[in-house]
């Protein structure tokens, strides 16, 4: 049985039959630490259940739009109505087969902390090994159409450990295909 690190920075309950768990392979093969995940219900989340936020504000945001719907509709974003979060967002969008994702939005403060600017570039230009987790839960998210919250440790060269907490949020075109992916990324000092 794979074993799950507990979430720090989200209190609500996962669902029963995580459809998730199927799609994600052993998390020890990302070759980071305290790995957590689950999928969100939208009706059964609030924004209580998040301890950053950042989140919380990305989490209504995200109800707002998806309204009476299962999902939220993207028909465009405007950044002023999350601005509080604005550099903590990674905007994706997927190619054909959602086997690869193209940063439309990296943030600042992201870019900052982990040393990169990527907007515009593939999330498959990180190369493996900062980049196989999500390349795991990104697609993952396209396929169950469900929003995705996940945390887990990782080192940098001075061996600072920094706790990644990210809420995934599929949104779809007006013809139900997804074709952005909204996330809140936030580094959290351990």
């Amino acid at each position: 049985m794979t074993i799950f690190a507990p979430l720090v920075h989200f209190s609500g309950t996962p669902l029963t039959e995580d459809p998730i768990r199927s799609l994600l392979p052993d998390p020890k093969q990302y070759m980071v630490e305290n790995l957590g995940y689950c999928t969100l219900d939208p009706i059964q989340t609030d924004r209580r259940h998040f301890s950053i936020p950042v989140h919380q504000i990305l989490w209504d945001y995200w109800q707002s739009l998806r309204g009476e719907s299962n999902i939220a509709r993207y028909d465009h974003i405007d950044p002023m109505d999350f601005n509080q979060a604005i550099g903590y967002v990674l905007l994706l969008e997927p190619n054909k087969d959602a086997t690869d994702f193209r940063y439309r939005v990296y943030g600042s403060t992201v870019a900052e902390r982990f040393g990169q600017e990527m907007t515009g570039r593939w999330l498959t230009d990180f190369g493996d090994t900062p980049g196989k987790l999500s390349l795991a839960q990104y697609p993952a998210v396209v396929k169950t159409r469900c929003p995705l919250y996940s945390e887990h440790d990782a080192s940098n060269l001075e061996f600072h450990v920094t706790r990644w907490c990210r809420l995934i949020l599929p949104m779809e075109n007006k013809d139900g295909i997804i074709d952005r992916i909204l996330v809140g990324t936030v580094p959290e000092a351990k």
